[in-house]
């Protein structure tokens, strides 16, 4: 029995589209002047649905490819089947993490996909690859009303022994192959159908589509991350990269709100083009994710994060909340703003300088990569000063900030802050002017080798400049213990 699609007529023509070049020769012959929009089941949908995918092979010299898809990403397909079952952040578990109910259930979203199917209904006229659909595959539009449309579905037996599906997709493809069996009857994709639409519009509409929209900014995508996940997500450090994601967006939303952060109002959270001297929310995320933030159980990885889960030699990192992290890094940051500050005097760039490394995603991955490499190889010889500094006599967190646990940790005077004075010390001596900063006509080679640090390779060179920095100003005691076991000896 055939299946009745209520549908409506969406009516979407401008006069001077009369003026466009259609050619039939060409595939571009011209489309109706209106769309349907409708919901089908997904199941039907994948059942009447053909794709046609761009080759490299098959097609003689100067023919027509009638593809205009690209070829079919299976992972993808699986990864929005994971998310259709339950949602973000889940999709990006791996097969074993999602068989963990107690982690599951923590993350566990609805799996919408709201975005329409884009899919041409066949006619008769319609040619594909020297082939036209058969009468009983046809699905048909009928009209009873004005504005108000029904689309006939053929039954799928009837559909079986065509050589063309009676639907084309042009834009879905990865979402409409997620759906299987476990799928119910009654789920449905919403669509949006053009009928008998030419192969050149298809491959036009494709192209306007996945090609022409901006993509939204990483930075504006993190800044929407507190309205996703849950108080768990922030308690909850270990296991998949998500967690550690929303505690880094955290620190660095804390960061830039704080008025005793030296990044106080200077770090660009929705990634805003044109920005000068503000590094991107997403890039302090990635700069957090690759140091203090990093997991401890990569056994490739020699160094973990001071943050971090678990080390691999059994040894429980101090148990700081999210407020003491980001209260740490606003202390370390300081530290370094008043060191490098104290030694420029006039003379060479301050820290809150627009023309300063400091100010650049190169300059605050260096100084998380270095500082974090520093404390890592003294944790047992720290672990006992972390313990020291506790939550200041408040009993519920929630109660203080991060200026509390700044202001606590400012009052101590043991080995932790101690490491970070003498660790900002060597800091300063280096060199912070970026390439945009002014130089002295005798200082062209420097200015030079400032180049290097831009790109992807920049992250490496001022990492290693940095480290051979601290290095060489590195006085007797904890910091050079630490330059000793890193191998920067030289």
């Amino acid at each position: 029995m055939s299946l009745r699609i209520p549908a409506i007529k969406v009516r979407q023509w401008l006069p001077q589209w009369d003026n466009v070049l259609f050619d039939e020769a060409a595939l571009r012959r011209k489309p109706e002047k209106w769309f349907l929009i409708c919901s089908i089941p997904a199941k039907i949908l994948r059942s009447l649905s053909g794709v046609y995918r761009r080759r490299d092979t098959d097609a003689t010299h100067g023919q027509v490819d009638a593809g205009i898809q690209r070829r079919l990403n299976q992972s993808r397909s699986d990864e929005i089947g994971r998310f259709l079952q339950n949602g973000y952040p889940c999709s990006q578990l791996k097969t074993r993490e999602l068989a963990d109910e107690s982690l599951v259930g923590n993350l566990r979203k609805p799996g919408w996909l709201p975005t329409s199917i884009v899919l041409n209904i066949l006619t008769r006229a319609d040619v594909r690859n020297g082939k036209k659909i058969s009468a009983t595959a046809l699905a048909l539009v009928e009209e009873p009303v004005a504005g108000a449309c029904s689309i006939v579905l053929p039954d799928i037996e009837d559909v079986e022994g065509s050589p063309i599906l009676p639907f084309e997709i042009i834009d879905g493809q990865h979402r409409l192959m997620a759906f299987n069996d476990d799928v119910p009857d009654d789920f449905e994709l919403p669509v949006v159908a053009f009928v008998g639409l030419d192969i050149s519009w298809q491959a036009y509409l494709f192209w306007t589509i996945n090609i022409k929209p901006k993509k939204i900014s990483p930075s504006l995508a993190f800044d929407l991350y507190p309205l996703l996940r849950t108080q768990e997500w922030l308690e909850n450090f270990g296991g998949p990269i998500v967690y550690r994601e929303a505690r880094a967006q955290e620190l660095v939303e804390l960061l830039h709100s704080n008025v005793k952060s030296p990044w106080y109002q200077r770090i660009n959270m929705l990634g805003e083009k044109g920005v000068r001297g503000q590094v991107t929310q997403a890039a302090w995320i990635k700069s957090l994710l690759s140091t203090y933030v990093k997991a401890w159980d990569s056994p490739e990885d020699k160094i973990g994060g001071f943050f971090g889960q678990a080390s691999r030699d059994t040894e429980i990192p101090v148990p700081w909340s999210r407020l003491q992290q980001a209260a740490f890094l606003m202390f370390l940051g300081v530290r370094l703003r008043d060191k490098i500050n104290e030694r420029a005097r006039g003379k060479v760039l301050m820290f809150d300088d627009v023309n300063s490394l400091l100010n650049t995603d190169q300059g605050v991955r260096g100084v998380l990569t270095v500082t974090n490499m520093i404390l890592c190889s003294l944790y047992s010889e720290l672990k006992v000063a972390c313990q020291e500094w506790g939550g200041n006599g408040c009993d519920d967190e929630q109660e203080i900030d991060a200026s509390n646990y700044y202001d606590g940790l400012c009052r101590l005077d043991n080995s932790l802050t101690q490491i970070v004075e003498v660790l900002a010390e060597a800091l300063a001596c280096f060199d912070w002017r970026s390439l945009t900063a002014e130089f002295s006509a005798d200082e062209a080679a420097i200015r030079d080798h400032k180049a290097v640090y831009r790109g992807a390779g920049g992250y490496r060179m001022i990492r290693e400049d940095l480290l051979r920095t601290i290095a060489g100003n590195a006085p007797e005691g904890l910091l050079r213990l630490a330059v000793e076991r890193l191998g920067l000896v030289q």
